[in-house]
């Protein structure tokens, strides 16, 4: 194998094998946060209902 591809085929592997382990992360994470964002969202609605509700 010559030594520049060798090199190029190093470079990739370097560059995309952590790009490969955040984009698993951020994926992983993602329903997390949208299911943190949406139960967020519903008690800031529950709460100014209650608010309402005492007034």
């Amino acid at each position: 194998m010559d030594v520049g591809v060798f090199t190029v085929l190093a470079a990739m592997v370097t560059l995309l094998v952590p790009l490969s382990i955040v984009l698993l992360i951020v994926l992983s994470l993602l329903p997390v946060l949208v299911a943190g964002k949406y139960q967020a969202d519903k008690e800031g609605a529950t709460g100014s209902r209650r608010v309402l509700d005492w007034l």
